[in-house]
Order: C-alpha cells, then structure tokens, then sequence
C-alpha cells in the first residue's frame, strides 16, 4: 500500500509507491470512461482515504475478497493538460511525456511495463455553476514512472530531465 506526505506550503499531496489501477492517459472512450477524459484511479492508504473523504473528496471502498484481507481504498485522478508524466530510470533521468501523446503510457500498463508511480496531486474545487454545488476533485501534478528500475524503493523527484532515455 502506498504512502503519502503532505506539503502545506503547495497544497500537494505526494504518495509514494502509488498503485496505479484503470489507467486512461490517452482519454480513450470506454464502458466506463467518456471520450476525452484523462484520469485514472490509485489505491491509497486508509488514513488518506479518511483525510480526502474529510474534504469532500469521493473515495471507494473496494469489497474484500475474504475477511483476512485488508480492507482497501481508491479514489480518482483527473489528468489534465498542463499535468506533467516522466518516464525516470535507474540513474535517475527523466524524460517527459506530453499529456497528449500519454497513449504509449497506457500501453505500458497494457503490457505490464509499469504498475505503479510516485504521484503528486493538488486538491482543487470546480465552480460548475449556481444549479451544482462546488464539488472536490483531485488533480494530476505530476507523475514519476519507474522504467528498467531494479530498486524502485527511490524517490523519484530528485531528477534530471532529458530529452531521450
């Protein structure tokens, strides 16, 4: 299960070692996805879920298989244009992936190349309109994905970007 930190001074939250789950980069049409949206989903922690859940923020609560399993939470991502993905190897170059060309990201997961991430997410409020109530959602930052990493215990931030691994 990942962990998290909390930056006050950003409004960022940083959680460490995120499994990601329902990944959709690339904004592809599917059952449970509209056409365009970017987003995907995270597992977190029970301490999180109950500080996002506290602000608003929708969290599910995924049905056990049996009742020696952990009980286990996610909640979604919304991926944006100005959100920034890396690809971050062992020596800790990074090189970025643009939001709109994040379909081979998607493929990576499809493969089973990546299965998890350092993700940091800001706390945001839409404004829809005088009809909907304001309504709480978290929004991609920034996500660091480790590729040919034989330690993936690193943190991921403290990199060199390049323009080609």
């Amino acid at each position: 299960m990942s962990n998290y930190t909390y930056n006050e001074n950003t409004g960022r939250y940083r959680i460490k070692k995120a499994e990601i789950w329902f990944p959709n980069f690339a904004g592809v049409q599917s059952q449970y996805n509209q056409a365009g949206k970017r987003n995907f989903k995270v597992a977190i922690s029970e301490e999180l879920a109950t500080d996002l859940e506290d602000q608003g923020i929708r969290i599910s609560e995924l049905k056990r298989r049996d009742d020696t399993e952990p009980q286990r939470y996610t909640t979604k991502i919304g991926v944006y244009p100005d959100s920034k993905i890396f690809l971050v190897t062992d020596d800790h170059k990074a090189q970025p992936i643009k939001v709109e060309d994040s379909e081979c990201i998607d493929r990576e997961f499809r493969n089973g190349l990546i299965r998890n991430g350092e993700v940091d997410v800001k706390f945001h409020v839409s404004v829809n309109n005088r009809l909907n109530p304001p309504t709480p959602y978290l929004r991609l930052d920034a996500i660091y994905f480790p590729i040919d990493m034989d330690d993936q215990s690193d943190d991921y931030s403290d990199y060199q970007v390049v323009d080609h691994l």
